[in-house]
């Protein structure tokens, strides 16, 4: 689905307002000042489902999350000593909207919200401000902002070090090392059958080696400014025995570690509030032996101040939250049990238990529930009941016609309770027959005595923690042997004096501030998981890289090809799998801030130096929205950033964005600007993955061999013409918006770099056929097909667009895109369409996903949607994009007055995938930006052609030098191959294509579905396609102008492309006009010589082919081929069994030979032709519009079921030799054929065998001489021979037949 916000003018010359006007801009160290106009609109857009007219304005870069309105936001540099800004805004100038049907509704404050976000570009501060522009005045009435004043100020940066530094090796580089899994905080030990089990001879190894280790964090804070450890954390232990030396049977080490999930106490809500880990079950700490010296637990200082609180209870927690799904498929919240028919859910056990309950102090239940209802004035119910105590708790219904799906509510009950049993039973009551109810989680906070239980208690008190404040602690129910630690520092818990009095235990501390304790007995510690040997690694010891691929475990392999490719290319590369990052940045725990605090250790490594820092990284493995309990040890799985918003399609999000924000005061979603490059290929195989590399080595090989029309591998290659093409797809709706959009950006692309052929396929341009199963396109979905089919540099579309294609019309769809075999020619694919590319969605591969992952053809490289996207902040990206993406050899780019930024970025290793995603997003304001991801390897570069192509002059036939080309003249031009100089390069042999047009036409579309037409120009009338051989860097050429042109004088373009033996070139030269007739021109009455084949050459009429056949047409005329296609009924067509309505227009199938404008040949391949017999008609044209028209008849087989025919010897009879000859319906492929002579009593005589590299229907023959086995000539008579054919896959099929000797 795409959202489209009417905001753009329907006039084509739309650059002269690419930007809101900024009329007053001044830099000061102090403060700068940006004055304003807002740009509104007469156009509607949708808005909560709602018609809203006049509430868009030029260019907006972003939409309030809450009522998905316009709003202003731009970004402005500030000076590099800054950490923040004040933002005020002055002088507004506004317009009444009076009582308007939309805004009326909405809780619109009395003041303009305006709001700041410091982001970082590389270490340079950027303010993002954002200005909501309505407000309620006075009156009650709605103000809408017209112009107004920013003043920004900035605030100094005070001395400050990193969040964090890194040490320069980790401890895994040496030692013996083990992960164990630590499911909940707690005490536990290591035995030794425990260290047995692992493999380990524990009589060679001494206590004092061995120690344990972990981090005890939870899940990692996404702030880079929020300090945590670095590497693994030593941890002191208390080791029971091992004081003789020796790791005895009785012997073990204890320790205290945490689980995965985290507490924090909420002074304002005065409880502890749970936050389950998002991506792990467990946490993990790891055995070190041989690494450190042995580090122990220590003993508390003794306390001798007097106790100014007595403690006999505690605060304790509980939380139950079972991530079984995802309502939307998008955030990072889950949800657990869903209500049935009934609505009852039931929750009891020992999570919800609590022993020695304190039944004089409240309980707190606080629960949050999920609910779908439609209806915004509707209300499902959830009644939570425990304790003889219950809640009400009402989900307001939402808008069918909205993009929020799912409402959540936290609610809290205080109640006293009666029993520690505080089972919970929940009913829900839906708002409409159709809703739909979830539990997230229940979560309990209550107080209970401080008494000694059978299993190890956890215990902390709020009710003393204060300034000063000393606690005196009584432990009831106490005996022996028992042990209680100060565990609030987890890696060094300290051993508790106590004070036995008879069942009371007794001690004194410090409650200042929270403190965490442990009461434990030898009994009751508990064991961890099962253990897994880790390898030595050091990520820490890695020099710096200029590129980082992080690799879901099957892919390793693929991934180290990917980093020699690069290598190759002079880039360092490291190659990691997930576990190894979560080994030495999260103690072992996946965590996606994990990955992204290993590129901040390069990062931070680099400094100020920007070549020293890295540039990309690359992620191998798919997406998954369902991202809890993956294990990286055979997941196909990378972790990505999902929003923790999950309530609505327009506001949550995946992306991957989040790795490269690694400034110290960045964090995750928008707050941040990416530092580094960033692209995914969510291959889910092996084989995809492979695949994937085999199209990156064909993109960028150096192979320029020409595709010769045979099938083998060696011959193919990734250049040719494509290269200098670029195509721009609009949609046709929502008042043409998407259609001038992409009209646009080919306008800002063409004024960077004018030598690429721009095609422009804008749907209401093309007729719309009504079908059964709605509104078609099919002539446009043809040329998109065939656009991709052919190649394309570049291939961009704006429009409607989801998972399975693009448009209402469907004009490119799933089967359509399975289908494409350009491995020869793979475009760079930008979409500016609703998530045509999400990849985290387990159950289906979106169909971006499908167009990379597409092992035959498809796309290198995707730019695209991953979620729901605006159209107005999408144009603003696009606008960025394509003024940069031909700046290949810039090494600093600006962003564009249309950019929110006034910024600029750098690369290092030239203009890369990467670079231009970070640059894009760089320059533009907003969150939408963030549903858009590459999809694709960061460090490819596009494959631009190299070098110049210049034009020397063009003449007549009398040599003179002309200005303009005129209908049956005959023209030469004359040019060189040239370097960034002009000068002519000598070593430049080869061929040129020249592709010469007329004049840029006005299109008037048509209206297909109502509304007004949309006006653009496009050149789409070719003159002459043709080749010719460059000699020294030197080139020449000679068409004749078709008469068909347009006469009226205009400019026309000469664009070339030219190949050599290690490079390519690109030019054009738009000086040359075109128009008039040459009165001098010979007269010419006869049409072309045409000869017609299907798949070779030795085709004739009436011949065997299977469903996919190439038509061949071989044309000559003695002036030309007219391919101009201006003429009614003037275009090379192909009629299939006379359906003229489906008439095929060939004129761009048509390439002219070598060094000749007389002669040149058509091929087009059929798709998926029926069985059986068919006729084709082919027309062609010759300039002066003379035509010839020929048919031939075929018969199409299956290409599955392997079919013989005309299976034949000649000569028959024969004497000396005989050929076999026969027909089939494959084409390359290596077919096993035997012939077998019997005599007519059935004796084999003679066997001859072959295998056939075969690259058409028909073959070379198979001779024979005559004679048998043992080389005697066979007796003159009647003989029998099979001929019988093998295909790889192992289908046979066998003909017999009579021959005779004579």
């Amino acid at each position: 689905m795409h959202k489209s916000n009417r905001d753009l003018k329907t006039s084509p010359h739309f650059l002269s307002s690419f930007f809101i006007g900024a009329l007053f801009f001044a830099q000061s160290l102090v403060a700068q000042s940006l004055t304003v106009n807002l740009d509104w609109l007469d156009i509607g857009q949708q808005a909560k489902g709602t018609a809203v007219d006049s509430l868009s304005f030029t260019n907006c870069s972003a939409y309030s999350d809450d009522f998905r309105l316009p709003v202003y936001a731009t970004m402005i540099s500030l000076p590099s000593n800054s950490m923040d800004a004040n933002v005020t805004l002055r002088n507004p100038r506004v317009d009444e909207l009076g009582s308007h049907p939309y805004l009326t509704e909405l809780p619109l404050k009395e003041d303009w919200i305006i709001e700041k976000v410091m982001r970082f570009n590389r270490g340079e501060p950027i303010v993002e401000i954002s200005v909501f522009p309505f407000a309620k005045n006075s009156k009650g009435q709605i103000d809408r902002l017209v112009s107004f004043e920013l003043v920004v100020e900035p605030v100094r940066k005070e001395g400050r070090a990193s969040a964090v530094s890194f040490v320069d090796n980790s401890r895994l580089v040496s030692g013996t090392w083990f992960r164990i899994p630590i499911s909940k905080d707690g005490v536990y030990k290591i035995t030794r059958s425990y260290l047995q089990n692992l493999g380990l001879d524990t009589e060679s190894i001494t206590p004092d080696q061995i120690n344990i280790y972990g981090n005890d964090e939870g899940i990692l804070p996404v702030q880079n400014s929020v300090g945590r450890a670095d590497d693994l954390v030593l941890k002191k232990v208390w080791f029971q025995g091992g004081d003789d030396g020796v790791f005895d049977a009785n012997d073990q080490i204890i320790f205290y570690a945490k689980g995965p999930d985290e507490w924090d106490y909420s002074n304002q809500d005065e409880e502890f509030l749970h936050t389950k880990h998002y991506y792990s079950n467990v946490a993990y700490c790891f055995i070190g032996i041989g690494v450190d010296p042995p580090a122990r637990v220590d003993n508390a200082a003794l306390e001798t101040a007097t106790a100014t609180h007595e403690v006999n209870s505690f605060n304790d927690r509980t939380f139950y939250e079972n991530d079984l799904g995802n309502v939307i498929k998008s955030g990072r919240r889950l949800v657990g049990e869903k209500f049935g028919l009934d609505g009852a859910l039931s929750f009891s056990g020992p999570q919800f238990n609590f022993e020695n309950i304190d039944v004089n102090t409240p309980v707190k239940l606080r629960a949050r529930m999920v609910a779908k209802t439609i209806g915004s004035s509707t209300f499902s119910y959830v009644n939570v009941a425990c304790n003889g105590n219950s809640m009400n708790m009402s989900l307001q219904g939402l808008s069918a016609a909205g993009y929020t799906i799912t409402r959540d509510k936290v609610s809290v009950m205080s109640f006293l309770p009666t029993t520690g049993s505080l089972a919970v039973n929940l009913q829900f009551s839906p708002g409409t027959a159709d809703a739909e109810g979830w539990v997230d989680y229940l979560a309990f906070n209550v107080r209970r005595n401080l008494l000694r239980t059978s299993t190890q208690l956890l215990f902390r008190d709020m009710n003393s923690v204060g300034a000063g404040n000393i606690a005196r602690f009584q432990i009831g129910n106490m005996i022996t042997d028992q042990y209680v630690w100060d565990v609030s520092d987890p890696s060094a818990p300290l051993r508790i004096a106590l004070e036995l009095n008879g069942t009371e235990a007794t001690f004194i501390a410090s409650a200042s501030q929270r403190k965490e304790y442990a009461l434990f007995n030898n009994s009751n510690v508990l064991t961890p998981g099962a253990a897994v040997s880790v390898p030595n690694q050091d990520l820490h010891g890695l020099d710096q890289n200029d590129m980082v691929i992080v690799t879901a475990k099957p892919f390793k392999a693929t991934a180290e090809k990917f980093a020699t490719l690069h290598r190759n290319e002079g880039l360092n590369v490291v190659v990691v799998e997930p576990q190894q990052v979560y080994n030495e940045f999260s103690s072992g725990v996946p965590d996606i801030t994990a990955v992204k605090w290993f590129l901040k250790m390069f990062y931070d490594r680099a400094g100020t130096d920007d070549d020293a820092r890295p540039d990309y990284l690359f992620l191998i493995g798919d997406g998954n929205y369902l991202q809890h309990d993956l294990d990286p040890a055979s997941s196909i799985y990378l972790l990505s950033y999902q929003s923790e918003e999950s309530n609505s399609l327009t506001e949550s999000y995946i992306s991957d964005d989040y790795f490269g924000l690694l400034d110290d005061l960045e964090s995750d979603g928008a707050n941040g600007t990416m530092d580094i490059g960033i692209g995914r290929i969510p291959v889910k195989t092996l084989q995809e993955a492979e695949a994937m590399y085999t199209k990156s080595v064909k993109y960028i090989s150096n192979n320029t061999g020409v595709v010769n029309g045979n099938c083998q591998e060696e011959a193919s290659t990734s250049y040719g013409a494509w290269r200098n093409k670029v195509v721009f797809v609009g949609d046709d709706q929502d008042n043409n918006i998407h259609m001038n959009q992409a009209n646009v950006v080919s306008d800002i692309m063409n004024l960077v770099d004018d030598d690429y052929v721009v095609k422009k396929i804008f749907l209401d341009a093309y007729l719309q056929n009504a079908t059964s199963g709605g509104a078609r396109y099919p002539q446009a979905a043809e040329e998109i097909k065939r656009a991709i089919q052919s190649g394309a540099l570049l291939l961009s579309y704006t429009g409607h667009g989801g998972e399975i294609g693009w448009a209402q019309e469907r004009v490119l769809d799933v089967p359509t895109i399975q289908g494409f075999t350009n491995s020869h020619a793979l475009p760079v694919i930008f979409t500016a369409t609703c998530e045509f590319s999400r990849y985290d969605d387990p159950g289906r591969d979106s169909a971006g996903e499908l167009a990379l992952l597409n092992p035959n053809g498809g796309a290198i490289s995707m730019f695209s949607t991953t979620r729901l996207v605006y159209s107005s902040p999408n144009f603003k990206l696009s606008q960025v994009f394509y003024d940069l993406v031909m700046r290949e050899d810039e090494e600093t780019y600006n962003c564009p007055a249309s950019a929110d930024l006034n910024g600029s970025f750098s690369f290092s290793n030239g203009l890369r995938m990467g670079d231009l995603v970070r640059a894009s997003k760089g320059c533009i304001a907003g969150n939408n930006k963030l549903n858009f991801s590459l999809l694709g390897d960061p460090a490819l570069a596009l494959t631009y052609p190299e070098m110049n192509i210049l034009t020397d002059s063009v003449l007549n036939v009398a040599g003179e030098e002309i200005g303009t080309i005129k209908a049956l003249q005959r023209v030469r031009v004359v040019g060189h191959i040239a370097d960034d100089l002009g000068n002519v390069l000598p070593d430049f042999n080869g061929q040129i294509e020249p592709s010469i047009y007329d004049k840029a036409q006005t299109i008037e579309t048509l209206q297909n579905d109502g509304g007004s037409a949309y006006i653009f120009n496009s050149r789409d009338n070719l003159i002459y396609k043709g080749k010719a051989t460059v000699t020294n860097g030197r080139f020449s050429f000679e068409f004749v102008v078709p008469k068909d042109i347009s006469y009226v004088n205009g400019q026309g373009k000469f664009y070339y492309y030219a190949l050599s033996d290690d490079t390519d070139a690109q030019g054009s030269n738009s000086s040359i006009f075109v128009g008039g007739t040459d009165t001098a021109a010979v007269a010419d009455e006869l049409g072309p010589h045409v000869q017609l084949f299907l798949d070779d050459e030795s085709f004739v009429s009436g011949g065997l082919t299977n469903e996919t056949p190439i038509l061949i047409a071989k044309i000559f005329d003695d002036n030309g081929v007219n391919t101009v296609g201006n003429g009614i009924g003037h275009d090379i067509t192909v009629t299939l069994d006379g359906n003229t309505a489906d008439q095929l227009v060939l004129n761009d199938y048509y390439e002219a030979d070598l060094d000749s404008y007389q002669s040149g040949v058509v091929k087009f391949p059929f798709a998926e032709l029926s069985e059986g017999q068919h006729t084709l008609r082919f027309k062609v044209w010759d300039i002066y519009n003379n035509s010839t028209q020929l048919e031939i008849d075929f018969v199409v087989e299956k290409k599955e079921d392997l079919v013989l025919d005309h299976v034949m010897n000649y000569p028959n009879p024969f004497t000396t030799n005989t050929r076999f000859i026969f027909e089939h319906n494959r084409s390359c492929e290596t077919l096993d054929v035997q012939v077998q002579v019997f005599t007519v009593s059935g004796k084999l005589v003679k066997t001859i065998q072959r295998s056939m590299e075969v690259q058409r229907m028909k073959d070379e023959p198979m001779t024979w001489d005559g004679r048998d086995e043992y080389g005697d000539r066979l007796a003159r008579g009647v003989y029998m021979y099979r001929l019988k054919v093998v295909t790889p896959e192992g289908q046979k099929q066998e003909v017999f037949e009579k021959l005779v000797i004579l």
